[in-house]
């Protein structure tokens, strides 16, 4: 077994542990108890490993949903902004340091995160679209997923009952010191556009891979010690 191939089983055993753990969540008012810690507006993870200005506001529904390696922020239009922070193990880090670190993102979404993660809530979800940033974290792999039916709340369409609509997510993966990390975001849900669909689709691509990444930049990620 090639070296990458281990290393990307050992955090699909990781990763899927966490999924299995999923269910059930509970979602916390901006002031309500959490593992975590929400001072000024701003969470900080129970391991302290990073720092956030919570998204949105409670005029806005934000809500906090806590996971292990991970927390989530959504409100009431749809939005949301999840960061997924997996400790490498320390005697993986080095194997990690003679990889591609391209291929070993790659692998992770396509053998990990996606079945692991999103296709056991959508299995007709598909990566629409993938970049490369040399500028991020000293390399991270952006993706875009499309996912049927998977918006993450109910939209009324021309006053019909509500319903999940369709929906895309950005996903940017990168390493950061001895952690994975991957940084998911929506847009607000706004039910279609009256527009031409090549140019929606390219607008939304657009928007996602920008606001996937300006939520990334206002992160503070403690330095290893």
């Amino acid at each position: 077994m090639s070296k990458i191939v281990k290393l990307v089983v050992l955090m699909s055993l990781v990763l899927c542990s966490w999924s299995c753990r999923r269910s059930g969540p509970v979602d916390s008012g901006v002031n309500s108890r959490l593992a975590g810690s929400v001072k000024n507006s701003v969470y900080t993870s129970r391991s302290e490993r990073y720092s956030v200005p919570v998204p949105g506001s409670p005029s806005v529904g934000t809500r906090i949903s806590e996971k292990p390696y991970g927390v989530g922020f959504t409100d009431d239009f749809g939005e949301l902004h999840r960061i997924e922070v997996v400790p490498i193990p320390e005697n993986e880090r080095s194997t990690l340091d003679i990889l591609d670190r391209r291929e070993y993102l790659e692998s992770i979404l396509t053998e990990v995160y996606m079945p692991g993660t999103i296709l056991k809530a959508i299995p007709s979800a598909s990566v629409a679209y993938r970049k490369w940033h040399d500028d991020v974290h000293g390399g991270a792999l952006y993706a875009e997923v499309t996912m049927p039916k998977g918006s993450i709340s109910r939209v009324s369409v021309d006053g019909g009952p509500a319903k999940r609509v369709d929906s895309e997510r950005g996903l940017l993966l990168f390493v950061n010191g001895g952690d994975l990390c991957v940084i998911s975001t929506t847009l607000p849900n706004i039910g279609p556009l009256n527009a031409d669909k090549n140019e929606q689709a390219k607008s939304i691509r657009q928007a996602l891979q920008r606001n996937t990444l300006d939520f990334m930049k206002t992160i503070y990620f403690r330095p290893a010690s």
